[in-house]
């Protein structure tokens, strides 16, 4: 049996792996297993190291070896170190999201509170007739004050304002 030259094992729809006994088979220079269910490494040692022929070994998709230039999944794992997940990363992340959700919630909150005094106070201004305001006093009271004082304001609360108004109450 060692003096073997070809064996053609194509189309048999054999499954399992390539015998390791085939590397002692020294005369043996043709070893077509394609068209067939193989999985595992192919030999390496004696005259399967030049068995390169793609074709001979066509339509196996769980085959791997040197010979048809695909590395097995022990080579991969072996030569190319799993990166670990950083421990720290991870929590510094969550740290992250624990802190800023809510200040980013409170600060939306604070400029949403502001954003909606600075528009009833345009509205009066703009409705009422209020001609200026001071800077430091664009508070809800300094406009009462101002709406109190003078008797076209209060038309104007009682008319068709009243219900826009009701940020200042």
């Amino acid at each position: 049996m060692k003096s073997i030259e070809t064996l053609d094992f194509s189309h048999n729809d054999i499954s399992g792996l390539i015998p390791q006994s085939l590397t002692k088979v020294n005369e043996l220079t043709i070893l077509d297993v394609s068209y067939n269910k193989l999985t595992g490494r192919i030999p390496v040692g004696g005259q399967m190291r030049t068995m390169n022929e793609l074709n001979y070994y066509a339509n196996n998709s769980g085959l791997c070896g040197m010979q048809i230039r695909i590395k097995c999944p022990k080579d991969i794992s072996s030569s190319e170190p799993i990166e670990k997940e950083d421990e720290n990363s991870s929590w510094i992340s969550w740290e992250g999201t624990l802190i800023g959700f809510p200040i980013g919630f409170f600060l939306s909150f604070l400029i949403m509170a502001y954003s909606l005094n600075y528009l009833c106070v345009q509205i009066l201004v703009k409705t009422c007739g209020i001609s200026k305001l001071d800077n430091g006093d664009k508070t809800q009271t300094f406009v009462k004050e101002k709406l109190q004082q003078n008797s076209t304001m209060k038309s104007c609360l009682s008319t068709s304002m009243k219900p826009k108004l009701k940020c200042l109450t």
